[in-house]
């Protein structure tokens, strides 16, 4: 799920995952590698995908911190545009 205020990303376990609070980057790219934001934000939430200690994947919420660029919000609205 994409919103100018957040994203919700799947990955996989056994990668590098930010703490709670952590400061991370979410590449957007689009136009075939084109148009590139990197949007900056923190983990908000991170949940496991299945109900058992072995999950392969788990999801992650980042919120934006990067409210006030607008050339990085029109980048998330032509996205949220295409795919609404």
């Amino acid at each position: 799920m994409l919103s100018l205020n957040s994203v919700t990303v799947i990955i996989k376990g056994d990668q590098n995952i930010p703490a709670i609070m952590e400061m991370v980057v979410f590449d957007l790219v689009t136009d075939k590698g084109n148009d590139v934001s990197r949007i900056n934000g923190y983990t908000y939430q991170l949940q496991a995908r299945e109900e058992n200690q072995e999950s392969e994947f788990v999801n992650m919420i980042i919120r934006f911190v990067d409210n006030e660029d607008e050339e990085k919000k029109a980048h998330l609205k032509r996205v949220m545009t295409n795919f609404s």
